[in-house]
C-alpha cells in the first residue's frame, strides 16, 4: 500500500530538482530559498533579455557593465557621428547640454564640455531622469 506513495515522493523530488536547475526556484517551499534579488539570472531591458547572472559573474567588482558595449550612445554633429559613450542602457538630456546615463550599475553625468562624474551606484538601474 506504501509503493504508489513513495513512488509519488520520488517523481515530486526528482521534478523539485529539475525545476531548481533550470528555473532556479524550488517547487517544494518547506526549504529555505534565497532570496528574491538575489535569485535573478535574466532581466530585462529596454524589451532586450540580458543575462544577469552571466555578466555579474564575469565582473565580480562593484563596476560592471550590465549592458553589452554596442548599446552606444551617439550623438551627430555637422552630419558627422561620434560615440559618446559604450555600454549605456538609458540616458536622458539635462538643460544645460549635457547628458545622463546609466549602464545598468552607475548613473553618470557627463556635462557639456565633456567631463563625467558617478552620481550613484546600484545593482540594477534600468531608466534614468534629468530633473534639471
Amino acid at each position: 500500500m506504501l509503493f504508489p506513495v513513495r513512488t509519488v515522493r520520488v517523481v515530486v523530488h526528482i521534478l523539485d530538482a529539475l525545476s531548481q536547475a533550470f528555473v532556479r526556484k524550488p517547487m517544494l517551499t518547506a526549504k529555505s530559498s534565497k532570496p528574491e534579488d538575489e535569485n535573478v539570472r535574466w532581466v530585462t531591458l529596454m524589451g532586450k533579455v540580458v543575462d544577469a547572472e552571466k555578466e555579474l559573474n564575469k565582473r565580480k567588482n562593484t563596476e560592471y557593465d550590465l549592458v553589452p558595449k554596442d548599446w552606444s550612445l551617439v550623438r551627430f554633429r555637422n552630419g558627422e557621428e561620434e560615440v559618446v559613450e559604450h555600454h549605456v542602457a538609458a540616458f536622458d538630456l539635462d538643460g544645460r547640454g549635457g547628458v545622463v546615463w546609466t549602464n545598468g550599475s552607475r548613473i553618470v553625468h557627463r556635462s557639456g564640455e565633456g567631463r563625467s562624474n558617478v552620481i550613484a551606484k546600484g545593482k540594477l538601474i534600468e531608466r534614468v531622469v534629468s530633473c534639471g
